[in-house]
């Protein structure tokens, strides 16, 4: 788009701060790493260099983000929350790993043919992964979450109404929400507020899972439960899973996580009448 720039800024430096040559891989994203193949970055290369343009190639090298904090998210342009995966590969020239790729020889084609230096392409580079295969994988125990809650919360916040990771000292992880469904309100569905989840959500009746919700989860009754029978005086739970944090655009200003907003969990539907609020909180 060195045209376009020119339109833009007739003098100044020509030059690419950003030039993509993959993309990220997202949880339920159509595209990824293989957004650009090896010829459409090498052509698109080759043309910039043409017109006299400098490139700053993104990303070079692929990573890893490791932990619960590591990856990131955007927003689409339709709207859609899509959290990234924890391998920051990109596509880049040099893979997570730090192997050579087909992009990477071909780029290496294009400046050796513009800095005049064939001798750049006799150089070869071992073809045999580095990295040995990971060996099977044999689950031998399993602990339940109540198990092993007493040695992973952090601490107990209590509040009338489901407050935000942020407000409870943290952004990652699990924030397990608890509550007590009214024996009052027996018999009407739970819901889940429009935007309140944050980003993923299982909801539990005294142990046992009875739906689970999505932060882009918009369809007809996708944010509804029904409660089994008899539920009234028993445990609530809400389990949400922090997964990548919007960290682009104007959507970070309301990049909370957890259950979000007041009125995030409420008991009742438009055919029983006004929502209940479910407060009592921890």
């Amino acid at each position: 788009r060195i045209a376009e720039l020119r339109l833009a800024q007739p003098n100044g430096p020509a030059t690419n701060m950003e030039f993509w040559v993959g993309w990220f891989d997202a949880w339920g994203a159509v595209t990824g790493k293989s957004y650009r193949s090896a010829e459409d970055v090498a052509s698109t290369l080759r043309e910039s260099l043409r017109l006299g343009a400098s490139v700053n190639i993104f990303v070079f090298h692929g990573g890893t983000s490791f932990g619960f904090c590591g990856p990131g998210a955007n927003v689409g342009t339709t709207g859609q929350y899509e959290p990234q995966v924890t391998s920051y590969d990109y596509g880049g020239l040099l893979d997570e790993a730090g192997e050579v790729t087909d992009k990477y020889l071909k780029c290496r084609e294009v400046m050796a043919e513009f800095l005049g230096r064939p001798e750049l392409l006799k150089k070869s580079f071992p073809r045999a992964l580095r990295l040995p295969a990971s060996p099977p994988l044999e689950l031998e125990a399993t602990l339940s979450l109540a198990e092993a809650l007493p040695f992973l919360q952090r601490r107990v916040a209590v509040s009338a109404m489901p407050l935000p990771a942020e407000q409870l000292g943290f952004g990652h992880g699990y924030v397990l929400y608890r509550a007590t469904v009214p024996s009052t309100l027996t018999g009407l569905p739970l819901a889940l507020g429009k935007d309140a989840v944050r980003d993923f959500a299982s909801v539990a009746v005294d142990g046992k899972v009875v739906g689970t919700c999505y932060r882009n989860d918009s369809g007809l009754g996708s944010r509804e439960f029904k409660l089994p029978a008899g539920s009234g005086g028993k445990s609530l739970e809400v389990l949400v899973d922090i997964m990548g944090r919007v960290n682009f655009g104007p959507s970070m200003l309301s990049e909370r996580k957890g259950l979000v907003g007041p009125g995030s969990v409420s008991l009742g539907s438009p055919f029983t009448g006004p929502a209940r609020a479910l407060l009592g909180w921890e």
